[in-house]
């Protein structure tokens, strides 16, 4: 008699029965649906029949544990190649960038200008007063001599004027004592 084949189970009396989704067999003769291995962690065995888990390894922004759906990369998280395996596969978002719930987070979303993206982040935060933030910005930076940073200042902080003067780290301007100009 011929072996049970790959991917298959075959139980006394019966003809070949596929591996069930989320599982495989690469190995000749399986008797019964435990002879089907779980699929390995890193990989998705989504369809039935699977002779090789590593031929669908899981898909980017996903992880997948052990004989398991794939699982979405929490927010703050991305992925951005095949083959998680667990959670602690799942990297923080790129600075500059964020990464919201229930999205497949690939390589994140640019920061908009205005708005301040560390390290890790799922919501895009606005400038702080005192910084100013161009677009794909992760930490503010801070606002130049010469010009003041109100909370969400962009690419262009305004400017100070006569007779006012701003020094380094300014968030309004300020009014020249008497007798000082700026």
């Amino acid at each position: 008699p011929n072996p049970c084949p790959m991917g298959n189970y075959c139980p006394t009396g019966q003809g070949p029965i596929e591996c069930p989704l989320l599982s495989y067999r690469d190995e000749f003769g399986g008797s019964n649906r435990t002879d089907c291995f779980p699929c390995t962690p890193g990989y998705w065995c989504n369809v039935t029949g699977m002779a090789d888990a590593t031929v669908s390894p899981c898909p980017v922004g996903h992880y997948c544990p052990l004989a398991s759906e794939p699982v979405v990369c929490p927010a703050g998280t991305m992925r951005p190649v095949v083959g998680a395996a667990g959670l602690a596969n799942c990297w923080d978002c790129t600075a500059g960038h964020f990464c919201p719930n229930d999205t497949i987070n690939i390589n994140g979303i640019p920061c908009d200008e205005g708005f301040e993206c560390p390290a890790g982040t799922s919501i895009p935060e606005v400038c702080r007063a005192r910084r100013y933030c161009p677009p794909l910005t992760g930490e503010g930076l801070i606002c130049p001599g010469g010009s003041y940073c109100e909370g969400g200042t962009g690419n262009n902080p305004p400017l100070c004027y006569y007779p006012t003067y701003c020094p380094p780290d300014s968030n309004a301007t300020s009014i020249c004592d008497l007798g000082y100009m700026s």
